[in-house]
């Protein structure tokens, strides 16, 4: 008997057993409040690093270079009795330095190197014999005394101021009775006035009311601080030097006074004021010349 032949409709299948479905993998939410806070958190430290650069380049760097610099102390330098010694002299105008030159009228080479110093643009000043205390000292030609009337003692000055006659000021040489007398130096601040000349009391006397007169006359005027120069060592000229740009570091301002010697030239070529730590002026600065 024949074997029936299975038909497709007929034969079992095997069905392979169903695949599951992966299930598909969904991203965690995040709240928006810990987005705005994440974001919160990146702009905050953004601003700071902003601001941290901000204040290290431009309030401390680009600050710091446009700031005014602070004003260097002001010395003021003047070189007495010019016109003695012509070799001395001449170096000394020949100095890279600031001097103030003051000119002893009726002196061999006071109208020469008066000359030289204008041309230099150096300020010129009258070196102003006046008497001093001691009887025995010789204050020199042209010396104004305490007792001179008014006329005598305008026509000294004239005489005197005709010798140097670039001189925009004037100090004493010796005077130490002269700048002690408080009428004597009413007439000679008239006359000063008359000029427009300031002064500088060299202060050869501790009593002296030159500067107290002068400014009461309304003379510009102001008084040394420091004689350079009265031991003629090199070494000590520059430790008077160092005294003097300390003084001017400690009240603002100095006045010192020197002289045409070998030493004091040898001095302020080795140990001259340093232009980068003071400024050196003119004497008319510091008298309050407008």
């Amino acid at each position: 008997m024949a074997q029936s032949k299975r038909t497709p409709q007929t034969s079992a299948k095997k069905r392979a057993p169903a695949k599951k479905r992966k299930a598909s993998r969904q991203l965690p939410t995040v709240p928006i409040s810990r987005i705005l806070l994440y974001f919160g958190l990146l702009l905050f430290f953004m601003v700071s690093i902003g601001t941290l650069f901000y204040v290290i380049f431009f309030q401390v760097v680009v600050a710091a270079e446009l700031r005014e610099p602070e004003p260097l102390p002001k010395v003021v330098l003047i070189i007495d009795d010019m016109g003695n010694n012509p070799e001395i002299g001449r170096a000394l105008l020949e100095m890279d330095l600031n001097l103030t030159f003051s000119f002893l009228p009726h002196s061999p080479y006071c109208k020469e190197l008066e000359l030289a110093a204008a041309q230099a643009g150096k300020t010129v000043m009258l070196h102003l014999p006046l008497e001093p205390r001691d009887p025995g000292k010789d204050a020199g030609m042209g010396a104004i005394s305490v007792d001179d009337s008014p006329g005598r003692m305008a026509a000294l000055f004239a005489e005197d101021i005709e010798q140097v006659p670039h001189a925009v000021g004037v100090n004493n040489h010796m005077g130490s009775k002269f700048t002690e007398d408080s009428g004597a130096m009413a007439g000679l601040a008239h006359l000063l006035g008359s000029r427009q000349l300031f002064f500088i009391d060299s202060l050869t006397s501790p009593d002296s009311l030159a500067k107290t007169v002068m400014q009461s006359q309304g003379v510009p005027a102001a008084s040394r601080d420091i004689f350079i120069d009265n031991d003629r060592s090199v070494q000590t000229i520059c430790l008077r030097i160092e005294e003097l740009m300390e003084l001017a570091f400690r009240k603002g301002a100095a006045i010192g006074i020197g002289h045409p010697y070998p030493e004091t030239l040898e001095a302020l070529k080795r140990c001259g004021a340093d232009p980068r730590s003071i400024e050196l002026v003119s004497a008319g600065t510091l008298a309050g010349v407008p």
